[in-house]
């Protein structure tokens, strides 16, 4: 399965305050709704303070099967739900459920083996040890 990653995300002009969220759907409904996805833009708030207004634009980043292992689906990149409701609204228009998308791509992500970062704490005249046993599981 392709799937395609839409990042919003946008940084406070003084502040530097910063909101970023990710939803991954897959590829057949972003062809679908594409120019209606490029165009949108969201409003991300006050980030730099009372009536400050900051918007940002949907990024689509495209994964194939073989890059999703490599592309951090682990982390999760939530600072809110404003692209959701946006989100929410456009699909239900054209008669597509956004929580069935997300579940069925999450669910596929999740069946796959994915790379993930992973820190140990160990003692420090232990930690050579660690590291030769972790080279040898790539």
């Amino acid at each position: 399965m392709n799937v395609i990653n839409l990042c919003c995300c946008g940084e406070g002009n003084y502040s530097g305050a910063t909101y970023e969220e990710n939803i991954a759907i897959t590829r057949d409904t972003y062809i679908k709704l594409k120019s209606e996805i490029d165009a949108m833009e969201v409003y991300l708030g006050e980030l730099d303070g009372k009536h400050s207004c900051v918007y940002g634009d949907v990024e689509a980043q495209p994964f194939t099967e073989a890059e999703i292992p490599y592309a951090g689906f682990d982390e999760a990149h939530i600072d809110g739900d404003k692209l959701y409701n946006q989100l929410k609204e456009l699909f239900e228009s054209n008669g597509i459920d956004l929580d069935d998308e997300i579940k069925k791509v999450n669910e596929y992500i999740d069946s796959l083996d994915l790379i993930v970062d992973v820190t140990v704490r160990v003692w420090a005249s232990k930690a050579e040890k660690v590291r030769e046993f972790a080279s040898t599981l790539n």
